[in-house]
């Protein structure tokens, strides 16, 4: 990718954060097996690479970023009324700056299969 990719002034994904994913996803199938589900993979504007999960009831970010510091996180519980079938407003939960290791993406992940 270039520089601008996104016609906004994105910056492309460092080889850097390229690599820590591709350890991540390693680390993570290893700990999980076959139970592991791949992600959707997408370029952030800032350099970093965005992990998600999607589900009928939930959503899952993990944000690789350009360097060695931890993961970001949002965690997204989508709701509806069983008796309507009406969708209600999600339920969003992060921190902003918080950041987890790779036991706390595992940890998410668990979370996400429940």
């Amino acid at each position: 990718m270039e520089t601008d990719w996104d016609s906004y002034g994105a910056a492309p994904p460092t080889e850097q954060s390229l690599q820590r994913v591709l350890d991540l996803l390693n680390q993570l199938a290893s700990s999980l097996g076959m139970e592991f589900d791949a992600p959707f993979i997408a370029a952030a504007p800032n350099g970093s690479i965005q992990l998600e999960w999607e589900c009928q009831r939930k959503r899952l970010e993990i944000e690789v970023p350009t360097d060695d510091s931890a993961y970001s996180y949002v965690q997204v519980t989508k709701s509806f009324n069983p008796i309507t079938m009406k969708r209600q407003p999600d339920h969003y939960s992060y921190d902003a700056g918080v950041k987890v290791s790779v036991a706390g993406v595992l940890e998410l992940l668990r979370w996400f299969r429940t």
